[in-house]
């Protein structure tokens, strides 16, 4: 391992000794040291965002000097992004609440930009960047309308000069920049009407090149080719395929199979710069893959992934021209650290997130697959005390699906599922139907299964684990947040003689009122409400919801419960735990309510995640065993 560069790192490490001593139950609960990390085009700084204590920092570090050059108080804010403009302007998304006068706060995002020259920080009244001129004092800036979006060219040093240079067509939703810096695509969705068209500015004048009537929006556009000759967008070709890459041709809507695409992976996001050129694919899996391409960046990235087999490598930025790759690396030998790997393949370490957590302090993961019930397969995790990964047998469990429910878990450093596999108990992560990363047979297995196959998928993963002889039958728990909190609740109500204890943290509980509010917050003729409505059961009927609702069959839970929500969860709100909580007490059951406060869907501070660990821990030890340390 190279010498770290980080001159700052004294301010990361409290003393050797924390450093050698076994990690604890709260050592979890800190956010990343480092986080948001991104690099400038020359590949010569770095930013990211720090926290240690009451300080929450942006710094700007000088790999040349290997000094720290900015440091920026962002603690009032809540950083989700970090990136550069160029090589003297930094650009940091937030989210923030703000009241719109129903008496409930909504969490809204905000960007700022931070002139390294001037030391200046200066917010954009904008929520979004569609691109950047090429001299870099200007961006382009979507500012919203009734029932459009429209597009401004907003003075980075004098936000407030945002002359509009493109009026949206109605129902527009994004644009795309030529090479002019000129608006070159207009993508529209009515949500009422259910039309969603391209349009694309050829001989000076806007042209259609697609147009479909659909409930949601199939098409997933990403951005441009590097010769601003076609849009960059994936979709599923079929009910049963992975998700797939395609090329639009602004001249006339022609569409190309891309041949980088993977059978047997869908695709985890299109990599793209500032002015959303795209760069590359990232495909997903317990383990992302990568096709950069830039062919020697590819070279480099495959290096990557190879230094690291047991764990995820992931692509957060690079250079300019390709010649540093900023890299994050995070799973079973690693709490997450970033490195920077340049083109003579030298691999430089930069700084972990958790420096209390050392490569043999993190708890294993390995990966298997289970056949439901109906002979479907479903991959999942398993994170092991590292005590007993050896020999597993008869452990305590906690079962923890993931939220969505359309998404996935990866091998990566989970700070809950390694807190709880530092506690003793092995993590259980089915990749239930209706998970993405697995092919859209898989997803749409899934749909109308609230509560019916998504759940026996759950179970089945926690039966074959107990005839294996790897868990204990009579020490399981089953937690879970948002979805997770959901398939939680779900299995006290549904599955009761499973479980010794039941932690939802910000879940679903009444999916009538779920519903309800969906309606109320996207509007009754969205594409979000029609998705929830296809998601959750074949028929909407209130009867029907009503029959996989938690909330309505508390006499049949006999585990203990506990539920965490966070006082400012715009997601999925708060009645849904309190709900829950009145349900059970009304029937005598055991139940602990616990609100967090000021905190939105994510446990994104250290005292949200304190609190939520201190409860959870507690609560579990309680019911299925004291900690193995």
């Amino acid at each position: 391992m190279l010498a770290r560069p980080l001159l700052i790192l004294f301010i990361f490490l409290t003393s050797t000794q924390a450093l050698m001593a076994d990690p604890g139950i709260f050592d979890y609960k800190r956010m990343p040291a480092v986080s948001k990390m991104a690099m400038s085009p020359k590949g010569d700084q770095l930013a990211f965002r720090w926290q240690d204590g009451p300080d929450d920092l942006m710094i700007v570090y000088s790999l040349k000097t290997n000094k720290a050059t900015h440091f920026v108080d962002i603690s009032d804010v809540n950083p989700r992004y970090i990136d550069f403009i160029n090589d003297t302007k930094v650009i940091i998304r937030v989210a923030a609440f703000k009241n719109f006068g129903d008496k409930r706060l909504y969490e809204v995002s905000k960007i700022f930009v931070y002139d390294l020259l001037s030391r200046s920080l200066e917010q954009l009244h904008a929520s979004g960047i569609y691109g950047v001129s090429s001299d870099g004092e200007y961006a382009y800036m979507p500012y919203y309308q009734n029932d459009r979006i429209d597009l401004h060219k907003v003075k980075l040093k004098s936000p407030n000069l945002k002359p509009r240079i493109e009026k949206g067509k109605r129902y527009t939703i994004d644009y795309f920049l030529g090479p002019d810096e000129e608006a070159l695509v207009q993508e529209t969705y009515g949500q009422r009407t259910r039309e969603h068209r391209v349009f694309s500015r050829v001989e000076g004048k806007w042209k259609e090149i697609y147009s479909r009537i659909s409930d949601k929006l199939e098409l997933n556009i990403i951005g441009l080719t590097s010769d601003f000759q076609s849009l960059v967008y994936t979709a599923y070709p079929d009910a049963k395929s992975s998700e797939r890459y395609y090329t639009m041709a602004l001249r006339d809507g022609a569409i190309s199979v891309s041949p980088y695409n993977e059978p047997s992976h869908d695709i985890d996001c299109v990599l793209t710069n500032i002015q959303r050129i795209v760069e590359g694919i990232r495909f997903s899996g317990f383990q992302p893959t990568y096709k950069i391409f830039n062919e020697k960046a590819d070279n480099l990235m495959r290096l990557a992934v190879e230094k690291f087999p047991d764990d995820s490598v992931s692509l957060v930025t690079h250079s300019k021209d390709w010649s540093k790759l900023l890299l994050h690396v995070s799973g079973s030998t690693n709490s997450g650290a970033y490195y920077v790997l340049d083109k003579k393949k030298r691999l430089t370490f930069i700084e972990a997130q958790y420096p209390t957590i050392k490569p043999e302090h993190v708890n294993p993961i390995s990966a298997i697959t289970i056949n439901a019930r109906d002979g479907l397969k479903i991959p999942t995790l398993l994170t092991f005390p590292r005590a007993q990964a050896g020999t597993p047998k008869k452990l305590p469990a906690v079962v923890m699906p993931h939220g969505g429910p359309e998404s996935y878990d990866r091998i990566e450093f989970d700070w809950q599922a390694q807190a709880l596999a530092n506690e003793g108990y092995l993590v259980i992560q089915p990749q239930f139907r209706g998970s993405s990363g697995f092919g859209r047979a898989h997803i749409e297995a899934g749909y109308g299964e609230w509560g019916g196959k998504m759940q026996d998928d759950i179970t089945d993963a926690l039966l074959h684990l107990i005839e294996q002889g790897t868990v204990d039958k009579n020490r399981v728990c089953i937690m879970g947040s948002s979805y997770g909190g959901y398939a939680a609740l779900a299995g006290a109500a549904f599955t009761p003689e499973l479980y010794r204890c039941v932690i939802s943290i910000n879940g679903v509980s009444d999916l009538p009122g779920f519903i309800s509010y969906k309606g109320y917050d996207y509007g009754r003729h969205s594409s979000t409400l029609r998705y929830w409505k296809k998601a959750m059961t074949d028929d909407n009927g209130s009867d029907a919801l009503k029959a996989v609702s938690p909330a309505y069959h508390a006499d049949k839970v006999t585990a203990p419960v506990l539920l965490i929500h966070a006082t400012e969860d715009s997601n999925v709100r708060i009645e849904q735990s309190a709900k829950m909580a009145k349900a059970l007490e009304s029937e005598g059951k055991h139940v602990r309510f616990v609100t967090i406060k000021n905190e939105n869907h994510s446990l994104d501070s250290v005292e949200s995640r304190s609190q939520a660990l201190l409860e959870i821990s507690g609560f579990i030890n309680t019911y299925i065993g004291q900690p193995a340390n």
